[in-house]
């Protein structure tokens, strides 16, 4: 047993040192493999320095060297050591592999010059020297000519943008520009940015006017890349809509006796390929030989071109054509075989053409893509496919039917039918045209034939039912265009198409007979935009227009009897012309709808290999290392770790497009214990209450609002506790068996909202600022001229304002040095809330808040209410009503009572203008007013009051408040009293934050009340039984009469606008109490 184990032992010992040797070797052997790459990797880039691409020569070694950690030796940061310095050898080593980098990378007779020069900065110096194109008002004059000149011709959008943007990149590597104001630098960016917009607009063809005009009649301009790409979508979208394809031939159909060609009328020349460079038909410019020149391989042909109408049996001596068989399957093969055996062929009074051309449909249908996606068309008229093989029920269009496409081209429809596209929809009247390259789903034709209402979204569209709010299909935007998303695709084989009669193929025609149409008839000439109708032909345009439009369908075909449809039943959701009334709220996650996602919100692991997300890790990742967040170290005995995840959320404009992506290494704070890893945390975030008094203050007086955003906030504040943490998801081999000891606040950690807020607070009195006591998120700097400058933040979003504009850049520019600070300019969406000013006042409305909400809860196709509640309903408990989803309902009242901070009144149901909001504008009067009412025993449950007061200062809607009382009042005065004494607590609120700004105001406040009883009261001392229950608020009410504080006039009910806050009202009361709170719709039509 010993000699076993000793055995065993020097074979442990044998492997080990085999192992350390292995691994010794393997290092020396990388090392090597380094230094050899280093040695032979002497040429930088492919831009070889030649003397006249300096700058592009510059630009690409530095990025070369810079990537190398060499960067040092060229700019002076690495200088070299003394001459009894033990870096000496090493700095030597790295300045001659810099200098040989640099000599390889030029022209020999340009490298030559400086191989005996010392450093290699001394190098990059002399050629920077004798080679530099700054200023070079030649080399600038030769790039924006390219620049003005430059046309897109017959290139892609693509490659002209490259090609501009190429010629740019060079112009700005002639300059350095050195900037003493950011804000300066920003007007200049933007300028020139507006310039290269214009400039790329107007290099671009004829045929791309419609969006080149859309582009220009913008406010503010788009970025030169947002531009680029619609112009490619739209470029796309042509391709696809108005492309006509080459005719193919079958060499089976046109060696044999069945073909017929008519006569070369204009409709015929309209379906012909058509060149615009030599004006003859059957070939187009891309394939014209007189710009490519013929093929080698051409040979002329004897003979006509065949254009006359002519038959011509498979025997007869004619133009050889190939006979390549076509790759027919075997259950195409039995169609074909049926087909033969069909009535149609065994009638002798059916035609040889017409049979011919029942052949070609077959073929048609058995050979068709059924694969082809649906496009979305706000323009077309009709269902449009040019695959048969998808139709669930075809009929055949009787006569010679025509439909016009966006080019002004003819096609024929040979029939029509239901196309069965997702689970939820299917499509009706589908038309048949066989020369269409793609499948087209009409927008107006949907929304007419399901009832539904279409919504376009940056990324996606969706269509949703007017009556239920349920999602019937949706469509996603790739290179331009909407796409339908199909749930399946269509399983119906031929059989379906055509029908079965006693065992054999049988296709019927809308009028019922046997007959097929004749591919030979007349065309009638027609002009564009124009419906005409002759007795051998039908026309049906289809014409480019709006959505909206309001013009009628073309009649339908002939012979068909259009479908009466049954009116949806109504009784819980109207229609358009119904009575007001509106289904509950219904989820869309309950609905049977199909699921659409805007964005897939990945897991950790999964996130790495997407791009995006990987990108945005890193980032946060760049500045979490930045900020010297954690130390990364073991462990210590008896200590515990807190975990962490990425968060990843998609961050989205005011408009609705796609902002960024966003990932957030977030600490799974529930896991710490109070005592050990945390003490307190509270920390105050701004009340939008003082927001809404600071816009009103603003508006009156012309003050900027300006905005910041604090990027990682949270991560700017110091812990005071000792937390470890696991090393961040997907970093694991990186950080090994060490973890994380958080040296800064981190995002989901108890105290990282306070430690945050600590460290601003000081931070900004350290600046001179004093800390509002009305608002402790608020800072003030008075100056000694009587200017002032304020501060308000909400977590990590600011908001500067005031007089004061030179205090303002001083504190931004000092805000930015200490934390890292995005400045956003003019305040535009905060939390939320969307920002415009004019001359004229400040608008605050929250439209994108709400129509996100209503897309949620599936109420966007429901008409709204006049009113938010019926003034004859009474709220109270339902026993029999229908359960409701606890969670979901708790979330909604939580986002209705956010979306209240712009919008006193609205409900789910009077979303109908989401785009109305608070108006503040200029007021000649100085002072603070209050309304204030109740509505006694309101409450059917519990017969409590409801109290309501809203007030203003300097005439502008700052707060408001609508919420039940705690006890039951027994009379209406006292009800009326209550309320009087929260509105009296409110306005001496405000008239605190007026004084800490040191801003005028009249005396005494106004509190107005509609009730004389509750009046008097506070103006009578005497004491009865009506005010014993509320002897504290007549108390307080009292003293400020006294002290000169308030007053209180009386208001009639009709003009009490608290009026709106406690009760429904009819609709001619609730839209006059609207305009008196000062609400308005940008958005509305004008």
């Amino acid at each position: 047993m010993a000699k076993t184990a000793m055995t065993g032992a020097s074979k442990t010992s044998s492997s080990s040192e085999a192992t350390t040797e292995n691994v010794q070797s393997e290092t020396a052997m990388n090392s090597s493999a380094d230094f050899s790459t280093s040695l032979s990797s002497f040429q930088l880039t492919i831009h070889k320095l030649n003397g006249k691409n300096y700058l592009e020569w510059a630009q690409s070694v530095k990025l070369a060297i810079d990537g190398r950690g060499k960067l040092g030796h060229l700019n002076g940061e690495v200088s070299k050591p003394v001459a009894d310095d033990p870096n000496l050898k090493t700095w030597r080593s790295e300045n001659s592999l810099v200098i040989a980098w640099l000599i390889n990378s030029m022209e020999p007779a340009i490298g030559k010059p400086h191989l005996f020069l010392p450093t290699a900065k001394d190098v990059w110096e002399a050629v920077r020297d004798m080679y530099s194109d700054l200023e070079n008002s030649s080399q600038i004059f030769d790039l924006k000519s390219k620049l003005w000149q430059s046309r897109q011709g017959d290139r892609e959008v693509t490659t002209y943008y490259n090609q501009m943007v190429t010629l740019w990149q060079e112009l700005d590597l002639c300059y350095e520009d050195e900037w003493d104001c950011p804000n300066d630098s920003v007007r200049h960016k933007k300028r020139e940015e507006n310039d290269r917009v214009y400039v790329f607009l107007a290099g671009l063809n004829h045929n791309l006017d419609e969006v080149r005009g859309r582009i220009l009649g913008r406010k503010p301009l788009p970025s030169i890349r947002e531009v680029f790409s619609e112009v490619r979508r739209e470029e796309a979208r042509r391709k696809v809509m108005l492309t006509d394809p080459e005719p193919k031939s079958n060499p089976e159909i046109e060696s044999s006796a069945l073909v017929s060609k008519g006569s070369d009328s204009d409709g015929d020349r309209r379906k012909k390929p058509w060149c615009d460079h030599c004006k003859k038909p059957w070939h187009t410019k891309e394939t014209c030989w007189k710009i490519h020149g013929k093929p080698q391989n051409f040979k002329k042909k004897n003979g006509s071109d065949g254009r006359a109408f002519q038959t011509m049996s498979a025997d007869s001596q004619g133009p050889q054509i190939n006979s390549e068989k076509p790759n027919f399957t075997k259950e195409q093969l039995s169609h074909l075989y049926k087909l033969f055996q069909s009535p149609q062929f065994s009638n002798p009074s059916c035609s040889l053409a017409q049979q011919g051309n029942y052949l070609i449909a077959a073929l048609s249908s058995i050979k068709s893509n059924v694969h082809c996606p649906w496009i979305i068309d706000s323009g077309a008229t009709d269902h449009m496919t040019g695959s048969s093989q998808i139709f669930s029920s075809y009929k055949p269009c009787a006569g010679n039917k025509k439909i016009k496409i966006a080019d002004g081209s003819l096609s024929a429809i040979a029939g029509k039918g239901s196309v069965f596209i997702s689970p939820s929809l299917t499509l009706h009247n589908v038309l048949h045209v066989p020369n269409l390259s793609c499948n087209l789903l009409s927008i107006s034709k949907i929304t007419q034939d399901h009832q539904c209402q279409a919504n376009f979204y940056p990324s996606y569209c969706e269509f949703q039912e007017l009556t239920s709010g349920r999602t019937i299909g949706n469509a996603r935007e790739i290179g331009g265009l909407y796409f339908f998303e199909n749930g399946s695709e269509s399983r119906k084989p031929i059989q379906k198409i055509l029908g079965k009669k006693n065992g054999v193929l049988n296709i019927e025609s809308l009028d019922g007979s046997s007959s097929l149409p004749s591919h030979n008839q007349n065309h009638s000439n027609t002009n564009n935009g124009n419906r005409t109708s002759t007795k051998n032909s039908e026309l049906m345009t289809y014409s480019r227009r709006k959505h909206n439009s309001k013009e009628s369908n073309p009649d339908p075909l002939p012979g068909h009897e259009s479908e009466l449809r049954e009116e949806p039943n109504s009784s819980e959701c109207p229609g358009n012309n119904q009575t007001d009334s509106c289904q509950p709220v219904q989820f869309i996650s309950n609905s049977n709808s199909e699921s659409f996602d805007d964005l897939n919100i990945p897991i950790a692991t999964e996130a790495l290999q997407v791009p995006e997300w990987k990108k945005a890790i890193f980032e946060e990742m760049r500045a979490l290392e930045k900020n010297h967040t954690w130390e990364v170290m073991g462990l210590p005995k008896g200590k515990t770790t807190v975990g962490c995840k990425w968060v990843f959320t998609v961050k989205y404009n005011s408009n609705g497009s796609l902002e960024r992506y966003k990932a957030r290494l977030v600490a799974k704070g529930f896991t710490q214990t109070y005592g050990i890893d945390y003490l307190e945390t509270f920390a105050p975030v701004a009340k939008l209450n003082t927001v809404r008094v600071l816009l009103s203050i603003a508006a009156n007086l012309d003050w900027p609002l300006q905005q910041l955003d604090v990027k990682n906030a949270f991560l700017n504040g110091n812990l005071e506790e000792e937390v470890y943490m696991d090393p961040p998801p997907g970093f694991d081999e990186h950080f090994g068996s060490k973890v994380c000891k958080l040296k800064k606040s981190l995002y989901g950690l108890k105290q990282s909202p306070r430690a945050w807020f600590e460290r601003f607070t000081q931070f900004v009195k350290n600046q001179g600022y004093v800390q509002a006591q009305s608002d402790h998120t608020m800072f003030i700097k008075h100056s000694n001229d009587g200017k002032i400058a304020i501060l308000i933040v909400y977590v990590d979003d600011i908001i500067l304002t005031g007089d004061h504009v030179t205090e303002m850049d001083r504190l931004k520019k000092s805000l930015a040095l200490e934390f890292e600070i995005k400045d956003l300019g003019s305040l535009r969406y905060f939390l939320g809330m969307e920002v415009a000013r004019s001359k004229r006042g400040i608008v605050v409305s929250q439209r994108k808040y709400i129509l996100d909400l209503l897309k949620e809860t599936g109420m966007s196709g429901c008409r709204p209410a006049d009113t938010p509640i019926d003034p004859n309903q009474k709220l109270g408990d339902t026993k029999d009503g229908n359960l409701v989803n606890t969670t979901r309902y708790q979330k909604l009242v939580g986002k209705l009572i956010y979306l209240s901070h712009t919008d006193q009144i609205l409900h789910l149901q009077s979303a109908y203008t989401p785009g109305k909001g608070l108006f503040f504008k200029k007021s000649e009067q100085k002072t603070i007013e209050a309304y204030t009412d109740a509505d006694w025993a309101g409450s059917v449950t519990d017969r409590r009051s409801t109290s309501g007061y809203c007030t203003y200062i300097w005439g502008n809607l700052v707060t408001w408040r609508s919420k039940k009382q705690s006890v039951v009042a027994r009379s209406s005065a006292e009800a009326e009293y209550r309320a009087m004494a929260h509105g009296v607590c409110e306005i001496l609120w405000l008239k605190k934050i007026l004084e800490e700004l040191k801003r005028p105001l009249e005396m005494p406040m106004k509190l107005y009340c509609d009730n004389k009883a509750a009046i008097s009261i506070a103006h009578n001392p005497v004491q009865h039984d009506r005010t014993k229950h509320v002897e504290i608020d007549r108390h307080f009410i009292k003293e400020k009469l006294e002290a000169s504080i308030i007053c209180m006039p009386f208001v009639p009910t009709t003009q009490q606008i608290a009026d709106i806050l406690t009760k429904g009202l009819f609709r001619s009361s609730f839209e006059f109490l609207i305009s008196k709170l000062g609400m308005i719709d940008i958005y509305a039509p004008t």
